[in-house]
């Protein structure tokens, strides 16, 4: 038998230490796992069986993000494309996914469970839950964000208007932003706002959503509303991702004293945001249809 010396006394002390330090309690510190019930989902009202998740990140913000996405029984995804490159793992189901500005559902690929798909930046896509329900992850860096119909080609020729519909979620979204000013409620009024918006006013440029927000917040300050607006004309692209909205603003009177003039960009999540605004003195707006 070996002799017990100090030194092989020391080094099992030492490597018993380290394995009960080891498997002793979590530390406080440690990540935290999301967990599904955590997740917050939505609905676009554009495209019917689809709900959407953020699991990591958001559209407008820059890094790395996660969308979780489930789609019904039969239910599509018209083409679209992403600014940047996005990685598509399938979790549940089977997806079809197919390419080009057309949906054309002979020339679908299958993707079943467990696989990943890469999809490049600005390839124009559409995907189907054509046998059943899907749940499917996709991950990227962002800002990203989601434009339907041909890249670079959106309005051309003989492609469909865009749907009335996608005019009436305009001009909804837009009262309902004006409805944030009578409402005295800023923190309402910075949902409606893009990441990347740019605004227009006396302050010169406000370049961004919280420079945005900084810039109106004197308009809340006071408790009635230093002015109203509304919609008078309202006009999609034929894509369908980007919207016109102009009318009069008014003064606590209603007496007219400027016109304004906003772009809304449809999001990934279908919920439309302003990225331009940009009004005039009681300017002459777009003729009336």
């Amino acid at each position: 038998m070996r002799p017990v010396t100090m030194r092989s006394v020391v080094g099992f002390l030492l490597v018993a230490g380290g394995v009960l330090a080891w498997a002793g309690p979590a530390r406080s510190d440690a990540p935290a796992p999301i967990l599904p019930d955590t997740l917050r989902w939505t609905s676009p009202p554009h495209t019917p069986g689809l709900e959407g998740a953020w699991v990591l990140g958001a559209e407008e913000k820059t890094g790395p993000y996660i969308l979780r996405v489930k789609l019904a029984a039969g239910a599509k995804i018209a083409p679209h494309s992403h600014p940047d490159e996005r990685t598509t793992t399938v979790l549940a189901g089977t997806l079809y996914l197919g390419f080009g500005s057309t949906f054309d559902e002979t020339k679908v690929v299958a993707v079943p469970a467990g696989a990943v798909v890469v999809v490049p930046a600005g390839t124009v896509h559409h995907v189907w839950a054509k046998e059943g329900a899907v749940t499917y992850q996709e991950s990227g860096v962002g800002p990203t964000a989601t434009r339907f119909g041909e890249a670079g080609n959106a309005g051309s020729a003989g492609e469909a208007p865009a749907s009335p519909a996608l005019a009436d979620q305009v001009r909804a979204a837009e009262i309902a932003f004006a409805a944030t000013m009578s409402a005295r409620d800023h923190a309402a009024f910075t949902t409606f706002i893009a990441g990347e918006a740019l605004f227009f006013g006396r302050q010169g440029v406000l370049r961004g959503k919280d420079a945005v927000a900084a810039g109106w917040q004197p308009f809340f300050a006071e408790e009635k509303a230093p002015f109203s607006w509304a919609p008078e004309i309202v006009e999609v692209l034929d894509s369908g991702t980007l919207a016109l909205s102009s009318g009069p603003v008014r003064d606590p009177d209603g007496k007219q004293i400027a016109t304004f003039n906003s772009i809304w960009r449809r999001e990934a999540d279908g919920q439309w945001k302003v990225v331009f605004d940009k009004g005039c003195p009681a300017c002459e707006g777009p003729p009336k249809p």
